[in-house]
């Protein structure tokens, strides 16, 4: 998984929105007037600063430690090995996160509850009783079953704030929504990624030891059956 570091308030380097790379920022602050003469603290605007990026040499302009122009969504790309129609809820969520993080981070349970459904197969069992599944079948770590905890709770709240009391999270803030799409990120890196390269290592083996593989689980289950 390409590492992602999202914009954050006098970062020296983040991943820039408008070029999508990852460079170095050289930050200032914004000034009334135009000439260089006038650039003196008492003619600073207020909350008011600038970050340039050195990869496409463009500026965020930044308001009280928030981006606000222009309009981009700093979110994170989707998981290569994401599939097809976790992706699409995926970048439907992005496209949404600027206006409502809410709505973003309800997509986003619900991208989950997908995922899990294509690892598991389609079930009529709760999201909650699936991530119990996949601990109980040891296909998780501690910290995925927990990031993956996160985001059912979280999109559960924003689809039923009434139902679910969280005063300790701002549905409404863009910077832990953003959070929530590197969780997916790394779930899916679990889930997907992991398996895939270690099936790929473990087919390259001769087909000789394949065959001493298999005959030793089955030796091993017929005496866990015994």
């Amino acid at each position: 998984m390409m590492p992602y570091t999202p914009p954050s308030y006098k970062s020296e380097g983040f991943n820039c929105p408008l070029c999508n790379f990852y460079s170095h920022q050289i930050w200032s602050m914004m000034f009334y007037g135009k000439s260089i003469a006038q650039f003196a603290p008492k003619y600073a605007i207020d909350k008011m600063e600038l970050s340039l990026c050195l990869k496409c040499n463009q500026y965020l302009v930044w308001y009280d430690g928030k981006i606000v122009f222009p309009i981009v969504n700093s979110a994170p790309p989707p998981h290569v090995d994401m599939t097809k129609e976790v992706k699409e809820i995926y970048e439907e969520a992005k496209t949404i996160l600027c206006q409502s993080p809410r709505a973003a981070s309800a997509l986003l349970r619900t991208a989950i509850a997908t995922l899990v459904d294509e690892v598991l197969g389609k079930n009529k069992e709760t999201l909650n009783h699936n991530i119990g599944r996949l601990v109980t079948e040891k296909k998780l770590s501690v910290e995925i079953q927990r990031s993956l905890d996160v985001l059912r709770v979280v999109g559960d709240h924003a689809l039923h704030p009434s139902v679910i009391e969280m005063e300790d999270i701002d549905e409404n803030d863009n910077n832990h929504a953003i959070s929530l799409f590197e969780l997916i990120n790394l779930i899916v890196d679990e889930l997907i990624s992991r398996p895939k390269k270690i099936k790929q290592y473990y087919d390259r083996l001769p087909q000789r030891q394949l065959e001493q593989i298999q005959k030793r689980d089955n030796m091993n289950l017929e005496e866990s059956l015994k």
